[in-house]
């Protein structure tokens, strides 16, 4: 596909694309042959979603696009069909008549308990913060570089956009902690600055880049008009109803930031340092140094030397 915007593409088609996106990054910081391995250049890649994954995706279904667009792309199994042996011909059957994504009752009803609640006066639900914009809007974008790139923005506002993470758990203690905790675990910061990239360069789009409804298309003419925009993160926890928003700016967060732009620019050097090596066919295969076999104790974690420190031995 061409660089644009592309309102309301399809998931997997925008999964399908061979382009660089926050995620791979992450994954090439680790290891060049993580990124290669779970990327489409892989021909022998296996799609991989664990139950934790489809929740996620459900509930970013349903927050961000709403109760009518998720019946468009789920189907709620009904109970008197989800007693049914798994095995057995009625159930196989009403499954094979399905063409959309079924998700079990249950697993609907705890979400709807936890949307309910977040949607009581008050609650972040309740406020304005996800209207007036559109949900899973995807750039795709070639930088300086030359680099294929992608980013799908969650919910994009006329100056700002929102960032929605999910997780489930009930012994979360501290929250303003735990996000906290979750959002430099998982490089959330690199995720932000990457759509920060990809807003900005679609700024620069002609209107033929533009691609949705007439009315989409005026609303993005008006994102245009902006030099920069605001990046929100909306955390929802799965199995209690608790909700933050949180921004992350370079003003109050400027190390961060900073970090985040060179671990992009990191990112894309190792990128462009392996396709010159291998291309996209070829696996791109880390060489062992066979040069450098010995452990010292400067390799091991801090554990190790805080072990030594407050108990002088090894136990």
């Amino acid at each position: 596909m061409k660089d644009g915007v592309y309102f309301g593409l399809d998931e997997g088609i925008y999964h399908s694309l061979d382009r660089l996106s926050a995620s791979g990054m992450k994954d090439i910081l680790e290891s060049p042959t993580k990124f290669w391995f779970n990327s489409v250049f892989n021909p022998l890649r296996e799609e991989k979603k664990s139950d934790a994954m489809d929740a996620g995706t459900m509930f970013h279904a349903y927050v961000l696009e709403g109760e009518k667009a998720f019946n468009e792309k789920y189907v709620v199994m009904p109970t008197e069909i989800e007693m049914l042996n798994k095995n057995s011909s009625a159930f196989k059957l009403w499954k094979a008549g399905q063409t959309k994504k079924v998700v079990s009752w249950q697993k609907f009803f705890d979400m709807k308990k936890i949307i309910r609640y977040l949607e009581m006066d008050g609650q972040i639900l309740s406020t304005p913060f996800l209207k007036g914009g559109w949900p899973e809007v995807s750039i795709l974008w070639t930088d300086e570089r030359g680099i294929a790139r992608k980013a799908r923005i969650d919910y994009l506002r006329e100056c700002s956009f929102v960032d929605l993470k999910t997780f489930a758990t009930d012994k979360i203690g501290e929250i303003e902690s735990y996000i906290a905790k979750y959002f430099f675990t998982y490089k959330v910061y690199i995720q932000l600055v990457n759509y920060r990239e990809a807003l900005r360069a679609a700024c620069n789009f002609k209107p033929e880049q533009i691609n949705g409804t007439k009315e989409q298309k005026a609303f993005f003419k008006k994102v245009q008009k902006n030099e920069d925009f605001l990046p929100f993160v909306l955390f929802i926890n799965r199995n209690l109803p608790q909700a933050r928003i949180k921004t992350f700016t370079k003003e109050n967060c400027g190390d961060l930031w900073l970090l985040a732009e060179n671990k992009i620019e990191k990112a894309c050097d190792i990128f462009c340092q392996n396709i010159q090596k291998y291309g996209k066919n070829s696996a791109w295969m880390e060489e062992p140094d066979i040069d450098n076999l010995n452990f010292v104790d400067a390799d091991f974690p801090q554990s190790f030397f805080e072990i030594l420190n407050n108990r002088g031995s090894y136990e």
